[in-house]
């Protein structure tokens, strides 16, 4: 007869080896421990599988898939998974030795949310600061105007949502996460446990590319729920993905690709930050006004 298990954590990752030690460290030091880890590696050739081999944890599960993406390896870890409740850690992030514990008694005594999540510690450009979720965050509304809740490394939940909700889209190679919680919050409740009980670690390593694809994709999949929302809404919420792919596109010298898209940002809600238009006058000129700006506001980190 099979033991039962309460939670089911899966890490999917790609070629981190050493950052995915502390990852599983940081599992290893859960205070709850009714737990199987599912370590997904997305066709990682670093020495990935030797680690998890290495490490001689008996909760952990490993499987390796060709490389189709990380919304790709967090359906797998779901499928295999064999929990009451799945919770999700990226293998750059880490949670604090608590957050199981905190989470799984929030699930089993108040039965409405189907997910709950935390507080956090964002760091980003070697800032770290604390990450507090209010209830607009964690509405349909809030979540499709900017999703700021981290879900694959904050969120825990019950694994029986995934058969009304269904997995990740692979589709996405970015933003799965987010189109994910706009499904689920259709039909479910998050509650919010009010302790820092992760640490997300934001880069900014992106692929034009990649981002136009996703962001593209995403606007016409839910272009019918931003609406719902209101006419400005949509508007504004279409101008800031264009902003995000003219900012990006401009950071790889893709001016041409930089300028359409800061046109197409202005064309939707021309009241945005003055870097958008700073980008105008440089894909306009040849100038590289934005660049200058962002080089002195974070010195060391954007070219």
């Amino acid at each position: 007869m099979a033991t039962s298990i309460a939670v089911s954590v899966i890490v999917p990752t790609y070629n981190r080896a050493t950052l995915l030690l502390t990852a599983l460290r940081s599992i290893a030091a859960q205070s709850f421990q009714d737990l199987e880890l599912i370590v997904v590696d997305d066709g990682s050739t670093d020495r990935t599988r030797e680690l998890v081999s290495d490490l001689g944890n008996p909760k952990i599960r490993y499987f390796y898939q060709e490389n189709r993406g990380a919304a790709a390896a967090r359906n797998l870890g779901i499928e295999r998974s064999r929990g009451e409740f799945v919770a999700f850690l990226d293998s750059d992030d880490c949670w604090l030795e608590a957050k199981l514990e905190r989470q799984v008694d929030l699930l089993q005594t108040q039965r409405s949310p189907g997910c709950v999540t935390g507080y956090f510690l964002y760091t980003l450009r070697g800032r770290r600061m604390a990450v507090v979720p209010s209830a607009e965050a964690t509405s349909l509304r809030g979540i499709l105007w900017k999703n700021t809740l981290q879900p694959c490394t904050t969120f825990a939940c019950r694994r029986s949502v995934f058969r009304q909700v269904g997995g990740f889209d692979e589709t996405l190679r970015r933003g799965q996460d987010t189109d994910w919680l706009i499904r689920y919050r259709r039909t479910y409740e998050i509650g919010i446990v009010p302790k820092i009980l992760a640490v997300f670690n934001q880069h900014l390593t992106r692929s034009g590319e990649t981002m136009e694809r996703s962001s593209l994709y995403f606007l016409e999949k839910h272009g019918a729920a931003l609406l719902a929302q209101g006419s400005l809404f949509f508007r504004r919420k279409t101008a800031h993905v264009y902003q995000e792919l003219a900012y990006q596109f401009s950071r790889e010298d893709n001016m041409r690709k930089a300028h359409q898209y800061t046109r197409m940002s202005l064309t939707s809600y021309p009241i945005l930050a003055p870097g958008i238009w700073l980008l105008l006058i440089d894909s306009l000129l040849g100038t590289r006004l934005k660049q200058t700006l962002d080089s002195i506001r974070y010195p060391g980190v954007l070219k």
